[in-house]
């Protein structure tokens, strides 16, 4: 099952941080097919993953893995 959320970066990434971050997260999760897509605003991101393989708290964990903040904005 498909499902999206958007999430909070603290940190200023910038466009290559982001694609870094982005890059980070298919190589750790390379079995899970992940969309990002890029908002106007630089510090959130939108998500789309697989449910079944993978929750939002992992998702978190990984970025924080790479020393940032992260938090799952509800919508």
């Amino acid at each position: 099952m498909t499902r999206e959320i958007m999430l909070h970066i603290d940190e200023d990434l910038g466009t290559d941080g982001r694609l870094a971050l982005v890059d980070h997260l298919h190589a750790r999760f390379e079995a899970v097919r992940i969309e990002v897509r890029d908002s106007d605003k630089p510090h959130l991101l939108f998500f789309s993953f697989d449910s079944t393989k993978l929750s939002p708290h992992t998702l978190i964990q990984a970025i924080q893995d790479k020393g940032y903040h992260a938090q799952v904005v509800d919508l």
